[in-house]
């Protein structure tokens, strides 16, 4: 050390570089790191709010949670009820909309990060769709099914539910599943 000191010395470097340096220009400000307890299931992202859904699968480590990450470091934990790996995000007006492995369809409210609604689908949920523009989830069935949940209401809509169309047309033609929903 004393050696690199007197080197810097002889080849002319008379100036201490840190000199101009003050404590006050560093302002370290993490308060959190951000970890993932599991795998990643899924994830959602909301361009108008900059806003990031990552969701986990239940695992050793711990329960599935939904983590919600925002530009200015929003940060924010969503804990379910109850222990579940999750399948499905989407973004609607400022609530987020989760569909766990379990069919259970929750929505969570963004301001407070309570849990606001939900509901247990029977049969199983294969897709999950949404549009901001609209107050509805479309979730289609394995069966071929679309159903229509109201977020005003939140329920299931009785008189708005799409049939199997292919069965209906062809009834002796082996089962057609649905499988994604664009």
């Amino acid at each position: 050390m004393a050696s690199a000191f007197l080197r810097s010395k002889q080849t002319g470097m008379q100036n201490d570089l840190s000199a101009a340096i003050l404590p006050d220009h560093f302002a370290p400000d993490e308060q959190a790191r951000y970890g993932i307890n599991s795998q990643i299931s899924c994830f959602a992202y909301e361009p108008i709010q900059s806003l990031l859904a990552i969701a986990t699968n239940e695992s050793q480590f711990g329960p599935g949670k939904i983590f919600v990450f925002g530009h200015t470091r929003v940060s924010k934990t969503l804990e379910p009820p109850r222990r579940t790996s999750f399948r499905a995000l989407r973004f609607t007006a400022n609530r987020l909309i989760a569909l766990d492995a379990k069919n259970d369809l929750t929505i969570w409210d963004l301001d407070s990060g309570e849990r606001v609604a939900g509901q247990v689908i029977s049969g199983n949920v294969v897709a999950l769709v949404t549009d901001p523009m609209l107050d509805w989830a479309f979730l289609g069935l394995a069966t071929g099914e679309v159903l229509a949940y109201d977020l005003d209401r939140e329920r299931i809509s009785n008189s708005f539910r799409l049939p199997n169309f292919w069965r209906e047309h062809d009834p002796s033609a082996r089962a057609v599943g649905l499988v994604r929903l664009a």
